[in-house]
């Protein structure tokens, strides 16, 4: 028999530029490697202080999961354009301040 792909063999990767309104800066930039047997690795290149970003990139976002609390994660179904969407939506309503994955920026931007 065959063995099943790798991720790497399975992958295929998008860097791009997030632009937009709000919190967001002017230009972020995120490498996102996709697989066939789950959710994409999506990390944040552009270093940011936010709660729910660490300063190494990596990401909080429900959808980038498996499988979440609230049912909203990851699903065969969705696609690169969700991806897309709920990074900017980090940004605006699902800024998220009771469970941040950088607990510092998180009390900063409580502070202020």
């Amino acid at each position: 028999g065959s063995s099943p792909p790798s991720e790497t063999s399975a992958a295929c990767g998008v860097q791009t530029l997030l632009q937009g309104p709000g919190l967001l800066p002017d230009k972020l930039g995120v490498r996102c490697k996709t697989a066939l047997d789950g959710p994409p690795k999506v990390k944040c290149l552009t270093r940011i202080w936010h709660p729910n970003i660490t300063e190494t990139g990596e990401i909080c976002l429900s959808l980038l999961r498996e499988h979440s609390i609230d049912g909203t994660g990851w699903a065969p179904t969705r696609t690169l354009k969700d991806v897309v969407w709920g990074l900017n939506s980090l940004f605006t309503d699902l800024l998220n301040f009771d469970d941040p994955l950088n607990i510092e920026a998180a009390e900063h931007h409580l502070r202020d």
